[in-house]
């Protein structure tokens, strides 16, 4: 009969885990993991040596197989708030505190564990395994079982709902956020698009231009024009006006800069008219 009880496979949470590597909060959920684990082995180990086995282990089995559900889910909530350092869920921290239900459980499945083994071990049991618990021992476990899984649910409801207000919070108060950095992009665009215009209203600035034409000017170039009738009498005589007519490439800036600097260093040297006068220039691009 050895043989038959070991085809159960694997524990689904081995007892050689270290408890102790674990966080606070989820180290008292797996420990009673581990041992409810071993029992629902045990339990189907029962089913299968067990010629004709009784309802009463089926109800057992069903009854283990529920709290492991909720402890499991217990679990994952234990290590949300394990990872998220803090303590916010009451009704947990109540659970794991010494004298708490999950200890309290713990000792339950480890002396129902005590009275589901047998006495010899399992390698003596031969083909005398019989179901250990009496009819009053069944009714007392299955009603502790019973009563301590809708407890434990309970206990995750509430901090479930604890843990969805808290998440509720920070998501609001990151919307919060959010709308005040759409706030501060959207004064920044607004700033920004008001220097645009500014500058589109500020008058223009030919200093760069005038700058890059100077230097694209070669020495001597339009000397047929500055030296030409036209531009001499007008700038020797007072009050006059000359108007520039030609197409594009007599007109550019290149060109102007030789009229211009001429003009600079016609007056730097005196040699304009001596009456105050005024001179005016026009040009007309074809």
């Amino acid at each position: 009969m050895a043989e038959a009880l070991g085809v159960t496979g694997e524990l689904p949470y081995h007892p050689n885990i270290d408890v102790a590597a674990h966080h606070h909060h989820s180290a008292s959920v797996i420990g009673i993991l581990q041992v409810t684990g071993t029992v629902i082995c045990i339990c189907y180990d029962y089913q299968s040596g067990v010629r004709n086995a009784p309802r009463d282990l089926d109800r057992i089995t069903n009854q283990l197989i529920g709290l492991r559900a909720v402890l499991e889910n217990l679990l994952t909530l234990a290590r949300t708030e394990d990872m998220s350092g803090l303590s916010r869920l009451s009704t947990l921290a109540l659970l794991i505190e010494p004298d708490g239900l999950l200890c309290k459980c713990k000792l339950e499945m480890e002396r129902l564990k005590s009275s589901l083994e047998p006495a010899g071990g399992w390698r003596k049991v031969g083909q005398a395994l019989t179901w250990p618990l009496k009819e009053g021992d069944v009714k007392k476990t299955h009603n502790y079982l019973q009563q301590t899984t809708a407890t434990l649910q309970l206990a995750l409801t509430a901090d479930q709902t604890t843990l969805a207000l808290v998440i509720h919070d920070g998501v609001a108060c990151i919307q919060d956020n959010m709308v005040g950095l759409r706030a501060d992009i959207d004064a920044l665009e607004m700033d920004e698009l008001r220097q645009k215009i500014y500058r589109w209203l500020l008058a223009p600035d030919p200093s760069s231009n005038h700058n890059e034409a100077c230097m694209k000017r070669q020495p001597a170039t339009g000397t047929w024009f500055i030296n030409g009738d036209a531009f001499i009498n007008w700038k020797m005589h007072s009050n006059s006006s000359l108007w520039l007519y030609g197409i594009r490439a007599f007109t550019s800036p290149v060109i102007l800069i030789w009229f211009l600097i001429d003009i600079q260093q016609r007056g730097a040297e005196n040699q304009f008219c001596v009456q105050p006068s005024f001179k005016k220039f026009y040009v007309t691009v074809q």
